[in-house]
């Protein structure tokens, strides 16, 4: 077992693990190495269970070796932890446990880094970086592979270029090995979507795809657009009396029809969308756009998204089964109040700018642009999207015709750009300390990111505040603690 005083030996001392990312190691012969983590698959989380298993990593290096990181029963730590270097974060005891055959790791190993949850490092200009660090910071950020696809090209920009050394064999098999996680957890995912498109076309229900998968079409490297959970938005249609299709949402009939004919439980604990597990993987199944009860003005950009369903809808195919992508005014809407909204609360990463890009990349001819700044205006959202547009151009390599003229402020775009690279407000969040110190918590980070908040909602901070108060009363469970 990792604890605090294991810890602290590795001259790095983290005094809280918060969600462990990346463990880097360093031996007595100033050789790197990583470990492995291992997750459990279950619909329950991460917790032992007879039944339950972890995923499976395939074939994996942790800079000594190599070996089959394979799935194997989660019943207890014991079988969980079977190589080297693997390691396993409980999240509910906030414990990191690490499986070493040579000692223990502590006093077998000069110095051992914990990389929590979240953005590394900021990045300042003439910054030198080695492929240790360059891994970690995109790995932080969602983008591991698609960084791996841009140090591979030869005719990179040399504006977006980093000094590198020379990748070594032992580099390039790491990163190699993290692509293809990033590939088959991608593939594990089209499966869930096309099982779940298939499953509820035999009912007549029709699919949409949030975010994720449908932005990952939009990337040079579809499968190296890392995703998470899967978020659907499921309806029915009916010929409106104009003429114009008019779609309708059936969450809950969904929602019925999986537990009646798989027993799949189904979490209301949640604003705006029910939560399931598929083969692992998180389902989020929106019967609201966006959480209604956290904002007020989310209730009028919910009514415009609602207007936005009606405009015809793109149709790809995932597996053999007709799966639905939200129409380009309808997708830049949600993506920005998506995009905005975490950056408020919290943070987001080089990943949801990368989305935008390739979004606007593709879809900028069909994006009303006037009428999404004009609404966006209305909601205060202006200078958030202004920021994201002018960001992409100067550090993305996004072309300036994509977008149109819409005037920044480029000292808040640079505050913006800094913020997303290293946080102004860093603190961890606390696990398992209660409604007091979680509330303590929420309520510094909330007044940290007061002036985010300006810049993303038309409504008053303490106005805010007592609303999304009330938003977590009535559904406590969507209070993390």
């Amino acid at each position: 077992m990792l604890n605090d005083d294991f810890v602290t030996k590795s001259k790095e001392p983290v005094k809280h693990y918060f969600d462990v990312g990346n463990i880097v190691i360093t031996d007595k012969n100033g050789k790197t190495g990583f470990g492995i983590r291992v997750a459990i698959n279950d619909n329950n989380g991460n917790v032992f269970k007879s039944g339950a298993t972890t995923i499976d990593n395939g074939i994996v290096t942790n800079g000594f070796e190599v070996y089959d990181s394979a799935s194997r029963p989660a019943e207890s730590l014991a079988t969980v932890l079977m190589h080297n270097l693997e390691y396993y974060h409980d999240w509910e005891t906030n414990k990191l446990y690490m499986y070493y055959d040579g000692g223990n790791p502590g006093e077998v190993f000069e110095k051992i880094i914990v990389s929590t949850r979240g953005n590394c490092i900021g990045i300042g200009s003439n910054t030198v970086l080695d492929n240790v660090a360059v891994m970690q910071i995109t790995s932080a950020h969602g983008i591991a592979a698609v960084a791996w696809d841009y140090i591979q090209r030869k005719d990179a920009d040399e504006k977006l270029a980093l000094d590198l050394q020379p990748l070594s064999k032992a580099d390039q098999i790491r990163w190699m090995v993290t692509v293809e996680q990033v590939e088959r957890k991608y593939e594990h995912q089209k499966s869930v979507i096309a099982k779940l498109a298939k499953f509820f076309a035999q009912h007549g229900i029709k699919m949409m795809i949030l975010k994720g998968y449908g932005l990952s079409l939009n990337y040079p490297v579809p499968n190296h657009r890392q995703c998470s959970d899967i978020d659907i938005w499921l309806f029915e249609e009916k010929c409106a009396e104009d003429g114009s299709v008019e779609r309708y949402g059936v969450q809950q009939k969904a929602d019925k029809l999986l537990h009646e004919h798989y027993n799949i439980p189904i979490d209301e604990g949640k604003h705006h969308h029910t939560v399931f597990y598929i083969d692992g993987v998180m389902v989020e199944n929106h019967y609201d756009f966006l959480n209604i009860h956290a904002h007020r003005s989310n209730r009028d950009i919910e009514d415009r998204l609602w207007q936005l369903t009606r405009q015809p809808m793109e149709v790809v195919e995932v597996d053999g089964a007709e799966v639905y992508l939200p129409s380009p005014d309808f997708h830049a809407l949600f993506i920005l109040r998506h995009s905005a909204s975490h950056f408020a609360a919290e943070r987001i990463s080089l990943r949801h700018l990368l989305d935008w890009k390739f979004f606007v990349e593709r879809y900028s001819a069909k994006i009303d642009w006037m009428g999404l700044f004009s609404f966006a205006e209305q909601m205060n959202m202006h200078k958030f999207l202004t920021s994201m547009n002018a960001i992409c151009i100067s550090k993305l390599g996004l072309h300036k015709a994509c977008v149109p003229e819409l005037g920044c402020d480029p000292v808040l775009v640079e505050r913006v750009w800094n913020e997303i690279l290293q946080p102004e407000f860093a603190e961890p969040r606390p696990r398992n300390v209660g409604y007091l110190r979680s509330w303590s918590y929420m309520f510094r980070r909330w007044w940290a990111n007061r002036w985010k908040h300006r810049i993303v909602y038309r409504e008053s901070l303490f106005s805010t505040f007592a609303v999304q108060l009330w938003s977590h009363m009535l559904k406590p469970k969507s209070l993390k603690l």
